[in-house]
């Protein structure tokens, strides 16, 4: 496994099939903004982070562009954490609570559905 790292969260990436496995990571909940989002369509699909011009290694992480400055935003009615941009209109689900948004082939936004506790 390779991680994409996203500022404080990581897709998880399969090397031999580029394959995101799952996000994982710290979001500390001081840094969301409290908004109504629109979720996107989800779509259950594979997605795949295809290096250009280098190989992944195990266990090295890399950064995904000019993620460290995605806003962060949480809708208390239906659960649901934006990070990145909130207008995507549809998004690949690669695990249960866990989506991407990519247009034209670059990845704009992860939808998380957290697991509250306290």
């Amino acid at each position: 496994m390779a991680v994409v790292s996203m500022g404080t969260l990581e897709i998880a990436i399969d090397i031999a099939t580029y394959l995101a496995m799952s996000v994982d990571g710290f979001s500390p909940h001081q840094s969301w903004g409290l908004g109504s989002l629109a979720i996107p369509e989800l779509t259950p699909a594979e997605v795949r982070f295809e290096p250009m011009g280098f190989d992944y290694s195990s266990g090295v992480g890399y950064r995904y562009l000019d993620s460290e400055t995605w806003p962060t935003t949480y809708d208390e009615s239906s659960g649901w954490l934006c990070v990145g941009d909130v207008t995507a209109s549809r998004a690949f689900v690669i695990t249960t609570g866990t989506a991407l948004s990519i247009e034209d082939g670059v990845m704009t936004a992860i939808w998380l559905l957290p697991e509250m506790t306290r």
